[in-house]
């Protein structure tokens, strides 16, 4: 396929055209060329895709199947181009029609969605958020790499200066045992927390914690002391 730099981008224009048109004559008028210059440019389009792209047919120019393949990633990148044309660099919340796509973990969304979502209702009722769900904390990096979401919430995995990241919120880690346990009633201080038996809930599949981590450190930090 022709590189970027090779492709007069007008093309993409006038096919996007003769797509909601169906005629090179009422293209022409949508974009402001006359119809000698519209044939000549799906001369060249067909040219530049070696398919037909379209066929005379009584109710009009038929799009061929290679050109209903091109009409949404064509038609997608013209109004991207539009928009960034059109941009001023001011934002108006109550204006914006805008769509974002934003990655949450679990528990975050839980935490903060609903509220999320109220407020965008109250400031920006015509913004609309997709929301992608993540498991591992790697997926969050990887999404944003891919472009998959604008942005994501959930714990901080990457310290790359590429990643912008903003504190949300902390948390305390809680102990939790039954209600007739021992520790319930005596109090649990390190010697029996250590002690314990423990539950790991690991979304990564991970045998070792943030607390697993920190006692590590310690005994680290103690030993070379």
């Amino acid at each position: 396929m022709n590189n970027l730099q090779a492709v007069d981008l007008n093309l993409l224009v006038a096919f996007d055209a003769i797509m909601a048109e169906r005629s090179v004559t009422r293209a022409g008028a949508r974009i402001g060329r006359t119809q000698p210059a519209m044939s000549a440019a799906l001369a060249r389009l067909r040219q530049l895709f070696q398919d037909e792209l379209f066929v005379r047919s009584p109710s009009g120019l038929e799009p061929t199947p290679r050109a209903l393949d091109l009409a949404e990633p064509i038609g997608k990148s013209l109004r991207h181009a539009q928009e960034a044309l059109a941009f001023s660099g001011v934002f108006d919340p109550r204006s914006s029609s805008a769509s974002f796509r934003l990655g949450l973990s679990e528990h975050p969304a839980f935490a903060l969605l609903p509220k999320l979502l109220a407020a965008i209702r109250q400031a920006a009722p015509n913004i609309s958020v997709d929301v992608k769900g993540f498991v591992a904390r790697e997926r969050a990096v990887e999404m944003l790499d891919a472009g998959e979401v604008d942005a994501a919430v959930g714990v901080p995995v990457s310290s790359s200066p590429r990643i912008l990241s903003r504190l949300l919120f902390e948390e305390s880690f809680v102990s939790i045992v039954r209600a007739d346990h021992p520790a319930a009633a005596e109090g649990l201080d390190l010697e029996t927390f250590v002690g314990l038996d423990h539950l790991l809930v690991s979304p990564e599949g991970d045998r070792y914690g943030h607390v697993d981590g920190s006692f590590r450190n310690s005994v680290c930090a103690v030993g070379s002391a």
